[in-house]
Order: C-alpha cells, then structure tokens, then sequence
C-alpha cells in the first residue's frame, strides 16, 4: 500500500475527551444486560485501540490538547505520541467508578511502569504535557 503510516490528531484544543458518560447508563429501547453491554465494549475495543495497536504501518498520535479516558487509550495504543506543550492526559476512570478500558490497564503499565500507572488509575489527575514528556509518555512536545 502506498500508505507510509497513520497519523491521528484532534480537532481545536482537545484530542478526545473519553466517551459521554451522561448516556452511558440511558440508551433507548430495551436494556442491556451486564453481558450484553461487556460484549459491546469488548467489540468496541477490538475494532478502535487492538487494531489500531496492531496495524502494520506505524501509528503516530499528535495530541492538541486533552486525552483523557478512552483518548488516552485511543493514545496509548498508537506507536508514537507527540504534543503541543499545553496538551495533558488523565485516566478520568476513577471517577466515574470505572477500570482502565479500551486497552489502558494493559498499555500504560507497559510504556510508564506498574507503579506510575496505577498512581495514574488511583488518582485521576492531569498529567500535563512536560511530565508526560519525563515520564516517557509522550515521545516529544512542540510549542504552538
């Protein structure tokens, strides 16, 4: 193919900032069970963050701004994040009573440590782009 490698960025000042957790229990018709909704998050991960994670070009994440719950993991599964000096990260799991989704728990250890990335599970503060940076999240950071 004639495509050198995938690059995924945000638009204006933010890279995703998770899903919309003020829908996530409503949805219309029918309610779905426990099973039924695991199954579609399993799906959902499956077919964004593990194929990302798996494609055979190389994956580059270029972060105006927040990444923040399944961003984050939409970012960590890419091969390489760059960002602007004014983007962050933050879990945002804890406090909708939530673990690492779409691929997080299993991810972030890897690229920070077990002990950084349950700090970063436990209290789901901005980390903000300098640190990132210290830390290895972040592969470099530009100024606008």
């Amino acid at each position: 193919s004639r495509v050198g490698c995938v690059m995924l960025t945000g638009s204006g000042d933010a890279f995703c900032s998770g899903g919309d957790v003020s829908g996530m229990g409503a949805g219309g018709g029918q309610p779905k069970s426990t099973h039924e909704r695991a199954v579609e998050l399993t799906r959902k991960q499956e077919t964004l963050t593990l194929r990302l994670h798996e494609l055979a070009k190389p994956t580059v994440v270029a972060l105006p701004g927040a990444a923040a719950g399944a961003g984050l993991s939409i970012a960590l599964a890419c091969d390489l994040r760059v960002a602007c000096e004014s983007a962050f990260v933050t879990t945002a799991f804890a406090k909708i009573g939530l673990s690492g989704d779409y691929g997080a728990s299993w991810f972030l250890p890897r690229l920070i440590g077990l002990s950084r990335a349950k700090e970063m599970f436990y209290r789901p503060e901005k980390v903000f782009a300098p640190e990132c940076l210290s830390i290895g999240f972040f592969n470099k950071v530009f100024s606008r």
